[in-house]
């Protein structure tokens, strides 16, 4: 890095024509430069580049210093040059910064350390127009304060939504575009294959009156061993043996 830097000065000042220049701060901000004349220098696109690189690989792994340096080697790579251009970067290079960005984020939005530790989004909204986001108002509380009366838990980003069951009038907040139903309870109960076959042959054997028929329409079988021994006792549950036998007269 240093004989980069040094290069460069006996080089002397580049020229600024096309934009192709930035400004490198030898000891970075991060880690106490200033924005003072003497701690700047101009580069190329491609010396600022390989100075940061220089800078993230010159520290101890996992330090402070590193995960710093990490940070703005990935921004390096991540925004275009002056000049409009995008610095090349090859992807076991871009892996391993990510990788240890990744550890230098996760360090340090860890614990207190977070934007959002230790408190929470509470939001109200128009009742006569809850589906209006313009109408809705959010703020940030201490997790442990009590939510205001006609405030709720969440953002202005989650959607609002009418629960889905007629009997409820609920709305409810939800970032999925699945959910229908403000709670469990709300939810229809969902019937299993046999209780939903069974009841396909039920309706359709008092539909027709034909037993063959009705399992042929409830489970696409005729009526023949097992399939018919199991139909009549569901007839017989259900007090519709005796249509079987007048079919039969007929």
């Amino acid at each position: 890095m240093n004989w980069i830097l040094n290069r460069r000065r006996k080089l002397g000042v580049l020229k600024k024509s096309g934009g192709t220049t930035e400004k490198h701060h030898i000891i970075p901000r991060s880690l106490g430069g200033t924005d003072s004349s003497e701690n700047l220098i101009e580069l190329t696109t491609r010396e600022h580049f390989l100075v940061h690189y220089c800078l993230w690989k010159m520290y101890p792994k996992d330090s402070a210093e590193s995960r710093k340096m990490v940070k703005a080697f990935t921004m390096m790579a991540a925004t275009p040059s002056s000049a409009g251009k995008k610095r090349y970067l090859n992807s076991r290079l871009y892996a391993a910064a990510q990788v240890q960005k990744s550890k230098a984020m996760s360090i340090a939005q860890k614990g207190s350390k977070n934007s959002q530790a230790g408190s929470q989004w509470i939001y109200c909204y128009d009742k006569s127009d809850p589906h209006n986001k313009t109408k809705r108002q959010e703020r940030k509380i201490k997790k442990d304060d009590e939510i205001p009366e006609g405030w709720h838990s969440g953002r202005k980003m989650t959607r609002l939504r009418d629960c889905a069951n007629p009997k409820c009038t609920e709305v409810f907040q939800t970032r999925s575009a699945k959910k229908k139903y403000c709670q469990l309870s709300c939810q229809p109960t969902k019937q299993n294959m046999v209780e939903r076959n069974k009841k396909a042959f039920i309706e359709k054997f008092k539909e027709c009156g034909v037993m063959s028929a009705a399992l042929m329409h409830s489970i696409g079988r005729s009526a023949v061993g097992d399939h018919a021994v199991n139909a009549r006792k569901i007839l017989e549950e259900e007090g519709l043996i005796h249509l079987l036998k007048l079919n039969r007269k007929e």
